[in-house]
């Protein structure tokens, strides 16, 4: 898991760049993150059960970072897993 966080700080300001560039072009930018329906993850298919792939809804998992703030203008879908 070190691993992640360290390239999330090595490129997080490359996607904020890349996310205000296209804001400034007149871009939209959407912000999705997956997440269960339900906290028991019963809503999964069975690709993400047998996997283990679970993410509870309000779970920090669940969440867009800190590192890549979003306004209350943008868009945001959250996607389940098996149906995205």
């Amino acid at each position: 898991m070190d691993y992640w966080w360290k390239r999330m700080e090595e490129t997080a300001p490359k996607w904020v760049q890349l996310r205000d560039t296209c804001r400034e072009a007149g871009i939209e930018v959407m912000y999705t993150v997956i997440q269960s329906l339900t906290a028991d993850g019963r809503d999964q298919s069975l690709d993400y059960k047998i996997s283990g792939f679970h993410v509870p809804p309000g779970s920090f998992d669940a969440e867009v970072g800190s590192r890549l703030p979003w306004s209350a203008e943008d868009p945001f879908a959250g996607a389940t897993p098996g149906y995205f």
